[in-house]
């Protein structure tokens, strides 16, 4: 029976995208039936889902039609509404504004509860970037960023970079013909040591029984090597990503004469469960199919079920590309 495993696993993939010391340990159960309640917020949202599920023995299913209300500071602020259902998962959306400090409580009329508080957001300072055409093959060519950040004081800090990006094509005479926009682009970490080398948890309590060494897909990291100061986190990915406007239909691209592109780099602050969390679901994401995989350890904040919830508070730096000439698929 793994009705509560396949429950986190596909919670975990769809949320990615605190305070307690409990923890769900990803087990057999017996055939009482268990409501999980789990949502990863961001303070930088106004518009935040919940993901609720029952798992009964072997048989997952969605926790529909449930009223699941969020308090901010003891005040409430929205009643979610339910969306669908994604992934054997109920999902409910509501409307907040979270600043930090804020004491953020979901109740759910199912009988679960969790509260969290939005953490502090790091500063960042600059960014800088480079980019490194390959005469040889153009489509390797990348775009290098060298990320400043200051470290917040006197707190066991954890992070998380991310970097979105928005392409606007136009005709010779301005008109916007589309848009592109990328969530998360793909980044290459291995000239970053805080994101590659295993140097992006702070001991051995965050590994949660888990090898930390491995992948780190999500780009997690912590202020362990730079604590109360300030770094410089060096990233990059593929030039096209941040440089070119490109569509499925190529005959489609003919009316495009140039483009502009907006990049919005992002540093998450989250507490250390939310690292934890994160971290454990990509540890079983990627073990899934072993059968040497240890049993995986979540952090669990919900009381009257399983389940987490925590927010993130994140710090944007924009960044206006160099306005661009369309010449084809590729433009440099």
């Amino acid at each position: 029976m793994k009705g509560i495993k396949n429950i986190l696993i596909a919670v975990a993939v769809v949320l990615i995208a605190a305070g307690c010391e409990n923890t769900i340990e990803v087990i057999e159960t017996g055939g009482e039936k268990l409501y999980v309640m789990n949502a990863l917020l961001n303070a930088g949202d106004t518009t935040h889902f919940v993901y609720l599920s029952t798992s009964e023995g072997s048989n997952v299913n969605p926790a529909r039609e449930a009223t699941i209300k969020c308090y901010v500071n003891g005040t409430l602020t929205d009643t979610a509404v339910e969306r669908g259902s994604k992934s054997l998962i109920a999902i409910y959306s509501f409307n907040a504004i979270f600043k930090e400090g804020d004491v953020v409580r979901l109740e759910s009329s199912t009988g679960q509860s969790a509260e969290t508080t939005v953490p502090k957001a790091t500063v960042i300072t600059k960014v800088d970037t480079l980019s490194f055409i390959n005469a040889t093959d153009k489509t390797q060519s990348t775009t290098q960023f060298k990320v400043g950040i200051r470290d917040i004081r006197n707190a066991d800090n954890y992070y998380r970079i991310l970097i979105d990006t928005r392409i606007e094509a136009h005709n010779k005479l301005g008109k916007n013909l589309g848009t592109r926009i990328s969530k998360n682009v793909a980044l290459n970490t291995d000239d970053e040591p805080l994101l590659s080398g295993g140097l992006h948890s702070r001991d051995e309590d965050d590994k949660g029984g888990l090898d930390f060494m491995s992948k780190n897909i999500y780009n997690l990291f912590s202020d362990k090597s730079f604590e109360n100061g300030s770094y410089t986190l060096k990233v990059s990915s593929g030039y096209w990503s941040f440089n070119d406007y490109f569509i499925e239909d190529p005959y489609w691209t003919t009316d495009v004469n140039y483009y502009n592109t907006l990049v919005n780099v992002t540093i998450l602050s989250m507490d250390r469960d939310t690292f934890r969390y994160i971290k454990t679901a990509e540890s079983v994401e990627d073990n899934d199919m072993s059968m040497l995989a240890e049993p995986s350890i979540y952090p669990d904040n919900v009381s009257g079920g399983l389940g987490f919830v925590s927010v993130s508070m994140p710090a944007v730096f924009k960044i206006r590309m160099p306005e661009k000439t369309f010449s084809g698929l590729y433009s440099y």
